[in-house]
């Protein structure tokens, strides 16, 4: 996976609002102390000093390459997520995540130098001595000390009924044919409120939203947003833009939270469909009163929509010899046949552009698959 984490880069390009100039000497100083970047967890920075431990033992001994990797895997990751709590353009794309990973690749090292000590004693003292380490390691770890944030917090197995409820709520009275816009819950901290990132699984539609409250990456970006809170101060502009906005994404539905229902009950031909529960938040489905279709300008219908590729028959251009498709353009896109020109299309209401297709007539069918960059 770490592989793909860097093979996938563009996908964590900051927006425009997220890019800052790095930390000055006075920002460092000002900052926390390096104490808090394990969130109080007990193993964090005692994992990471017995780690260079066995980094330091490895040094002196003939594993000399393996020492320095340890040096590097240990070291690397704690300067950037130092760098995360410092830099807002790193923190967009939560850099200060990588200690854990620091803490983790330490054990490696730790186990050897643990390894490395147990061998100049005697069988049983060895083991012995073995057992009583994990023992300790098992004891300190059961008893909560104060201070401490607690290591890990229980799983959520299955769906809850409220969320059963608004499953089944939205299966009914939703089509594929539209997406649907998930507006944010009232508190993105609340244990267990990104669940609605198995909503497409679970209702096999397609979802706009859901999986970040303030999302600091174009490819996280939710055009829709930001135009509908200008609805509580302008109400004309953002009325008066939706429209456009929904028809250039195939926006066909929207689930809110009771308290935002009112903007959009002032957009012309949205009714409500339905309501359902998430924790403590009333939600409320509309439906937008517009033509569904994944595409926005010429015409075509779209077969297929997977990971692998998106199929469109019956595809014919409008007068400009173009069709316009309600996806994003994306690095490594193919298209087939090859006398369809692929072309990416500068949206004003998004960062990311979206794809538009050059024909030279109607073309039966249309296959886009999508290769790494």
């Amino acid at each position: 996976w770490l592989a793909d984490w860097a093979r996938f880069w563009w996908l964590r390009r900051p927006t425009p609002e997220a890019l800052a100039s790095l930390p000055s000497a006075e920002d460092v100083a000002a900052a926390n102390g390096w104490s808090n970047l394990f969130d109080g967890s007990l193993f964090g920075w005692p994992l990471v000093l017995a780690g260079g431990v066995g980094a330091f033992m490895m040094l002196r001994t003939k594993c000399r390459t393996a020492g320095w990797l340890a040096v590097g895997a240990i070291g690397y990751p704690i300067l950037l997520a130092r760098l995360g709590q410092l830099w807002p353009t790193l923190a967009a794309v939560h850099a200060d995540r990588a200690a854990t990973l620091a803490a983790g690749l330490a054990v490696l090292p730790f186990a050897h130098a643990l390894g490395h000590g147990l061998t100049r004693f005697r069988g049983g003292v060895g083991v012995a001595l073995a057992a009583s380490v994990g023992l300790l390691a098992c004891v300190v770890y059961s008893v909560p000390l104060p201070g401490l944030a607690p290591v890990a917090s229980p799983l959520d197995r299955g769906l809850s009924p409220d969320r059963a409820a608004l499953v089944s709520l939205i299966r009914h009275h939703t089509r594929p044919t539209a997406r649907v816009l998930w507006e944010p819950v009232a508190d993105p901290t609340r244990p267990g409120w990104n669940w609605t990132s198995l909503l497409p699984t679970l209702t096999d539609r397609a979802f706009l939203g859901g999986l970040d409250t303030g999302p600091s990456i174009d490819a996280m970006a939710c055009p829709v947003r930001g135009h509908v809170d200008l609805a509580t101060a302008e109400p004309d502009r953002g009325v008066r833009d939706l429209p456009a906005i929904a028809n250039r994404l195939n926006l066909g539905y929207v689930v809110c939270r009771e308290a935002d229902a009112g903007k959009w009950r002032a957009v012309p031909g949205t009714a409500e469909l339905g309501r359902g529960r998430d924790g403590g938040d009333v939600l409320i489905l509309f439906g937008l009163d517009r033509p569904h279709s994944f595409v926005s300008h010429g015409t075509g219908t779209l077969e297929r929509a997977d990971r692998r590729k998106l199929v469109f028959t019956d595809v014919r251009p409008d007068a400009s010899g173009t069709v316009s498709l309600c996806f994003h353009d994306a690095p490594g896109l193919r298209v087939h046949p090859t006398t369809v020109r692929l072309e990416s299309e500068i949206d004003p209401f998004d960062p990311s552009p979206t794809i538009r297709l050059r024909l030279p007539g109607p073309v039966t069918r249309v296959t886009l698959t999508w290769q790494s960059p």
